[in-house]
Formats: structure tokens, sequence, C-alpha cells
């Protein structure tokens, strides 16, 4: 096609030129063998510039030329200009994810922008699936379903469901009962799982002390005494202690010889407790002195 335009417009000028020199030449009387033709003078030519024109990727180009403004002639001929082909770079693919298409490599002119090689789509790659682990509930704590993900783009696969809290499975808290120096407890509750407490237990306090009093102890001669005292009758835990008193001692009195006789023994002299009797000095025996015979006349 742009052959057939370039040779048209040859033809055009070439027809142009003609005209001009016929116009430029004026007209010769054809008479008979005799007459004489006069020629005039040729066109003394103008220059134009005819424009070039650049070729491109796809299509020829044409040098500049020159031709005459008044007749036409061309005086210096355009030449063509090969086309220059695409200049190719490459266009980079995209590799397939789990999410999106990829592309193969393609090209493209980097002059005319001009798609060389077609790139063509890649199909999305399958997920690489993983587990999640379930998590379990606990009395006051939802839990979850086992699930799967995707370990290259973590797009989770099978979602995670929730499972309610367990509630607290409650066992009972025994009271305790205070004593006389110790704080009790209420009864309570806590949970036999998480082991919260779920009824609190409450300070009981301390009875304090049921004083009874101790008697005192008199001391005897021998042994010692003791003050009077209180004690806890509960806990048996004395509060005010007894002291000792200390032994009296024994009180002493005599106890009279006694002269043996000829027939009874006698007692030497001795002493004894007054209170409580003991013997403090004991008496020794003493033998009868027996008979003292005299003759009877």
């Amino acid at each position: 096609m742009k052959k057939f335009l370039l040779a048209l417009l040859i033809a055009l000028l070439c027809l142009t030129a003609v005209l001009c020199f016929t116009a430029c030449g004026g007209d010769s009387d054809n008479g008979d063998d005799n007459t004489t033709t006069t020629v005039e003078p040729t066109c003394s030519h103008t220059e134009e510039v005819i424009p070039g024109r650049a070729a491109t990727c796809t299509e020829n180009g044409l040098t500049e030329g020159k031709k005459c403004s008044k007749c036409g002639d061309i005086l210096i001929e355009q030449a063509v200009i090969n086309a220059t082909g695409h200049t190719e770079v490459k266009i980079n693919g995209k590799e397939a994810t789990c999410t999106e298409e990829g592309l193969t490599e393609g090209k493209k002119c980097s002059v005319c922008q001009t798609i060389t090689v077609q790139q063509t789509k890649i199909n999305k790659k399958e997920h690489t699936e993983i587990d999640i682990p379930a998590v379990d509930a606990t009395c006051t704590e939802t839990g979850l379903t086992a699930g799967k993900k995707c370990s290259v783009c973590e797009t989770v696969t099978l979602a995670q469901t929730e499972v309610p809290a367990t509630g607290h499975t409650e066992i009972d808290l025994d009271a305790v009962e205070p004593t006389c120096t110790e704080t009790g407890l209420t009864a309570g509750k806590q949970c036999s799982i998480c082991e919260t407490i779920t009824v609190a237990q409450t300070t009981v306090p301390a009875t304090g002390h049921t004083e009874i009093d101790l008697d005192a102890v008199e001391p005897t001669c021998t042994e010692t005494g003791l003050t009077a005292g209180k004690k806890c009758s509960v806990c048996e835990t004395v509060t005010v202690e007894q002291t000792e008193v200390p032994a009296t001692g024994h009180t002493e009195i005599d106890l009279d010889a006694v002269e043996p006789t000829c027939t009874e023994t006698g007692l030497t002299a001795g002493k004894q407790c007054s209170i409580c009797e003991t013997v403090t000095v004991e008496q020794n025996i003493i033998p009868a002195t027996g008979h003292t015979e005299v003759d009877l006349d």
C-alpha cells in the first residue's frame, strides 16, 4: 500500500512537471516541413523543500527532497528509509500465589510500546494448609475449635469457632470454728477446676477465754502450796498463773522421856510436829532396868 502511494505521488509530480514545461515553453506552430519550431527557454527553478518523514518501527520513512515551486519538477528525489523494526524489552512475569494469578514473561517495543510477546495468565497456586490448634475453654474464658490456615499467605481456610466457657464447678469450703485465741471462718465455695473462690469465707472473731478459778493450795509442813489462779474452761490455757507458796516447816513440840521400870522399857525424850504429828526426833527405847533383888530377912 505504501509503495503504491509513493508511485502515485511520483506520477503526479511528473504530470505536474509536464504541465509546467508546456506552460513555460510556449506554443509551437505546426506547418509544413519548412516551418521552423520555436522553443521557449526552460524554467529557472525556484527550490522548495519537500519535508522528509522519519521511519517508525513498522512504517518506512522518506529523506528530505526538493522540487521547483514554479514548475513542480523534482530536483532532489526523496529516498525511502526502511522501517526500524521493534526494539524489544522484557515485560517481567509475575509468580502466581495462593491468592493471585500470575503472568508469564512477555515482550514489548520500548519505542512504540507495541506488545510483541503476549503475557499469559498462570493459575493461582493451592493453599499449603497447616493446623491451627484448638484452645480449651476454661471456667471463665471461651475456647476455640481446631482450624486450618495457609502457611504461605496466612489465609484461614477452616475458621475456628468459639467454644463457650464451661462455668465454675463449685465445691463447699467448710466453716472453721473460732477458738479462744484464733479466728474462725464461715462456710464458702470454690471452683474445683480453677480454684476460684465463688463464695468468700468471712472471718469469725476469736471467742476469748472462758475463765474459771483455780483454787489456792495451802502449804503444809513439808510441801509447798499455790496461790489462787485462773484458767480457760474451754482450752485449758492458764490465764492467771498460780505462784508457789513455800512449805511452812514443822512446828516442833517435845515428847517427854519415859523412865524404864524393872519390867517395862522406857523412852528417851523426842520431838514431833504439832501440826502434822511427824516425829522429828525419834524416841529411843530404854531397856527395862530389871529387878534389883534384896534379901528378905
